[in-house]
């Protein structure tokens, strides 16, 4: 079974299970878990209690990583991820090993080399990502953030999880069909945390990452990650 439709399949159980439970009035709201293009946005609120906690750590993981790359002006840190990707009008995914080095640009921004042979995420997540960057800035400034914004059009919503263990973070993108609020893009990361690994080098990166994008067909692109 492909690791794309393990993590699905995962999806689709915890979501299943959560549904059985009844729900305490005092209890927060868990992560929304979106496993349909078709289902409409949820979860709106503050970023509280275990979130908040996941959240700072997250943030500051994500923070201390840009510090420490955005110093490695040589270039010389080589990553190595198992990559699987599906494109919109294919049926099953394509899996492959795609070497990358970091680049850094003089402003500080990261990015991983570009690759035509092994396609893969060359976005590097820091605390300063754009969809991230207002809610890590208030995290980490002791503040209570909103987990959704956006305007009239869309919408964007951030939430963090603690599962098993795992820091994960999940930028949900939305836009509006009717009265309502839809999903077009979730794009869903474990991160490493200072707790989590003893090397300097893997602070704060993404280790699994899993971005999907509904297609105008109506089918999804997905690409995963791994980092190795």
């Amino acid at each position: 079974m492909k690791i794309y439709q393990i993590l699905f399949l995962s999806i689709v159980l915890m979501t299943l299970h959560s549904c059985k439970q009844e729900k305490k009035a005092d209890e927060a709201p868990s992560t929304p878990r979106y496993t349909s293009w078709d289902q409409a946005i949820q979860g709106i609120g503050d970023i509280t209690g275990d979130q908040k906690e996941v959240g700072e750590q997250i943030c500051r993981s994500l923070q201390d990583k840009r510090y420490f790359l955005s110093r490695q002006v040589d270039q010389s840190l080589l990553f190595n991820f198992v990559v699987n990707k599906k494109e919109c009008v294919e049926t099953k995914a394509k899996s492959y090993n795609a070497f990358t080095r970091l680049r850094v640009t003089r402003n500080g921004e990261l990015s991983f080399e570009e690759n035509s042979r092994s396609r893969m995420l060359n976005d590097v997540l820091t605390d300063i990502t754009p969809n991230l960057k207002d809610v890590c800035a208030k995290l980490l400034n002791g503040e209570t953030p909103s987990n959704t914004f956006g305007d009239d059009r869309t919408k964007t919503q951030i939430t963090f999880q603690n599962a098993n263990g795992k820091a994960i973070v999940q930028i949900a993108q939305f836009e509006k069909r009717g009265n309502l609020f839809f999903p077009y893009l979730i794009d869903r990361a474990q991160i490493l945390r200072d707790s989590d690994t003893r090397d300097s080098r893997y602070i704060g990166m993404a280790i699994e990452r899993a971005f999907n994008q509904r297609c105008l067909n109506g089918q999804t692109y997905y690409i995963s990650q791994v980092l190795k």
